[in-house]
């Protein structure tokens, strides 16, 4: 449904007490607050790789363990970690890894995270 309060004018409504101008004078200020469009993402980072993250997700997703240890940054546990993780969410038929902080599923740090995207960047032919 729509909003009838807007064919009624304000003064057909019987909660005259409570006037409708504290809701107006917010939005006519929107000047006040800059910060908000221009502050940086925290995933500013991130999407500046984006290119490059898609491709090291596209491996972690699809690359058997030795693939996987080819990888600067992943080692047999971490390979293992991932193909199990692959197994495991294979049933419920959803890509395993869809963005860098899934990587928190198998045990990873925002730190190793953030590491492990760094180095495949700058390892990258691309």
């Amino acid at each position: 449904g729509g909003s009838p309060s807007f064919q009624l004018s304000p003064l057909d409504q019987p909660f005259q007490t409570s006037p409708p101008f504290h809701h107006h004078q917010h939005a006519a200020v929107p000047q006040q607050q800059p910060i908000f469009p221009f502050a940086p993402s925290p995933r500013s980072a991130v999407v500046a790789g984006d290119e490059r993250t898609a491709q090291l997700l596209e491996a972690l997703n699809t690359l058997d363990a030795p693939g996987l240890l080819d990888m600067k940054g992943i080692g047999k546990e971490r390979a293992r970690r991932v193909v199990e993780y692959r197994e495991s969410v294979r049933i419920t038929g959803t890509k395993p890894f869809s963005s860098l902080s899934d990587l928190s599923l198998i045990g990873m740090t925002a730190k190793n995270i953030e590491k492990l995207a760094a180095d495949n960047a700058a390892a990258s032919t691309i």
